[in-house]
């Protein structure tokens, strides 16, 4: 067999020769560290520093700190207030994905006051068990140990269902309310849609559920609701920004990512170019 030819002496002595370091000792004597390059590829921020901004002003997480003012996002959220103020069973929210539903919730949340429980929940749901657990764990009625390996790790739908009820009767001395959000509702099955409602459906309203999706949710629960006969449920839907909103939208974004202040700046053109896109 060939075997590798030995290397020349020519190119051992073209290798780079490393840098040598000074004394650990003398470092710590003049209180000087020794700089770390950061490593090539993904983690290296590529804008933030030289724009002076603390974070990604555009980032896909959700994030109630970043949520811009317009006059969409502020009339929905006070119709919502008012919905669960009246006390309303059902209240679907629609709109297109990247809208912002996920922030509007979450500020919205923020702003309801005591004695009302709330209870956000993300992760997609394929069984009514998830939800009640999920909610349970929220309204501070059993812990994720009670759930993950204790007295409640194996209970039926029935079981959980008794427990959110008592809870629910525990408020009406209270006079309070709760709230359950169920985010990215438009993946739920027909099936999970019927179950959903079924929590709610009592002669004493006590909770709320909010359905939050883009546009396809609001036809399932449409036919749901004519096939079963079921009272219309609130429709709320969440236009994306106006014209005139998109630069105080950017230029709010930017100014929290940069503790209020930013060097970056967008001409009309530019900002038109984002409107239209």
């Amino acid at each position: 067999f060939p075997t590798e030819p030995a290397a020349s002496p020519t190119l051992q002595q073209e290798r780079p020769v490393p840098r040598p370091q000074p004394p650990r000792s003398l470092l710590r004597r003049a209180k000087i560290r020794p700089v770390r390059q950061p490593p090539l590829g993904g983690g290296v921020p590529t804008y933030e520093i030289f724009y002076s901004l603390h974070e990604k002003p555009f980032s896909l997480i959700p994030d109630p700190k970043f949520l811009y003012h317009g006059s969409a996002i502020d009339r929905v959220v006070q119709e919502l207030l008012t919905s669960i103020g009246r006390r309303d069973p059902i209240v679907v929210v629609t709109a297109a994905a990247g809208t912002g539903k996920t922030t509007f919730c979450r500020a919205a949340l923020e702003q309801i006051d005591s004695p009302t429980f709330t209870s956000f929940v993300v992760d997609p749901l394929v069984r009514i068990e998830d939800l009640l657990k999920a909610t349970l764990i929220d309204f501070g009625v059993v812990s994720r140990a009670d759930i993950g390996g204790g007295r409640l790790a194996g209970a039926t739908k029935t079981e959980l269902t008794f427990a959110l009820q008592e809870f629910l009767r525990s408020l009406v001395q209270l006079k309070g309310f709760a709230v359950v959000v169920i985010d990215d509702a438009h993946i739920l099955s027909a099936e999970m849609l019927d179950q959903v409602r079924a929590i709610v459906d009592t002669d004493q309203p006590l909770m709320q559920i909010v359905l939050v999706g883009e546009p396809p949710l609001l036809t399932a629960v449409e036919r749901r609701e004519a096939d079963l006969d079921r009272p219309r449920s609130v429709r709320l839907r969440l236009e994306p920004l106006a014209e005139d909103e998109v630069g105080g939208y950017v230029a709010h974004r930017l100014s929290v990512a940069g503790g209020g202040q930013s060097r970056v700046e967008f001409d009309d053109a530019a900002i038109a170019r984002v409107y239209e896109a």
